[in-house]
């Protein structure tokens, strides 16, 4: 477990292309993420557990979110996808819908709607510019 308590913002810079599986389970303390553009995989669990986390900014390149990257982040309530096509996704987290909202960028809203996304986000709206 990455036992770093007080930590209340993450973000990973440009120089990171991975992020490991499980690398940040548990730190509840954690309200936000930004992952920046040159990220392309999230690791399976890498946010599970972080109990307090509300707010997720995903980059441009991100192409792959591994299983349960999210899972029993209960407080989530926004989503910013800044990637065009959707990243591929499964078992995002275990419970069916959030209530948090996913932003992604105009005029992808519907590619993101007919993607597995739209299991786990009750709402899809397109970022305004």
């Amino acid at each position: 477990t990455f036992a770093a308590s007080g930590l209340t913002t993450i973000i990973i810079p440009d120089r990171v292309t991975s992020i490991g599986m499980y690398a940040f389970i548990g730190c509840n303390s954690l309200t936000s993420v930004t992952i920046h553009d040159n990220v392309n995989t999230i690791g399976e669990g890498a946010f599970s557990n972080c109990s307090s986390l509300k707010s997720i900014t995903i980059g441009k390149k991100v192409a792959k979110i591994e299983s349960r990257a999210f899972e029993y982040c209960a407080a989530l309530t926004e989503c910013y996808s800044y990637a065009s096509t959707p990243p591929k996704i499964s078992n995002l987290y275990e419970e069916q819908k959030n209530s948090a909202t996913l932003y992604v960028p105009i005029g992808c809203g519907s590619a993101y709607k007919s993607s597995a996304w739209k299991y786990y986000f009750d709402k899809i709206v397109e970022m305004e510019e």
